[in-house]
């Protein structure tokens, strides 16, 4: 027996398409939320390595060069990167957020009207 026709309006491809972009889009930041995770714990580290060493003057990577600076210059180096990949964090997880709610309004009207003849889960 064949399975029944539907009819697939203009408006459900461009849901279609758009629930395809998003989830695109959602794997791409999350990739760079990791990124950016790892880039944040890298630079909380060094923060704390500077605190321990107690040393007068440290030399800081400038570009491909290594500069001599005061210790208090590097830390505040430091957690300017470090407070800025923050803020480039937070607004990644809110990106995320905003891109999951649309998909999942998405997802439920399209397994609404195409129920199992659609297939939007990951493999």
């Amino acid at each position: 027996m064949a399975a029944p026709s539907l009819d697939i309006l203009k408006e459900d491809q461009i849901r279609i398409n758009k629930y395809s972009y998003l989830n695109m889009q959602n794997h791409e930041v999350q990739r760079e939320l990791k990124i950016s995770e790892e880039k944040v714990n890298a630079l909380q580290d060094a923060l704390d390595e500077l605190e321990i060493a107690m040393e007068s003057e440290v030399r800081i990577m400038i570009g491909e060069s290594f500069v001599l600076c005061s210790e208090e210059t590097a830390l505040s180096r430091l957690e300017k990167l470090r407070d800025a990949k923050k803020e480039e964090l937070s607004n990644l997880r809110a990106q995320a957020e905003i891109s999951q709610k649309e998909m999942s309004a998405l997802k439920t009207y399209l397994y609404a009207k195409f129920g199992s003849s659609i297939n939007l889960e990951e493999d």
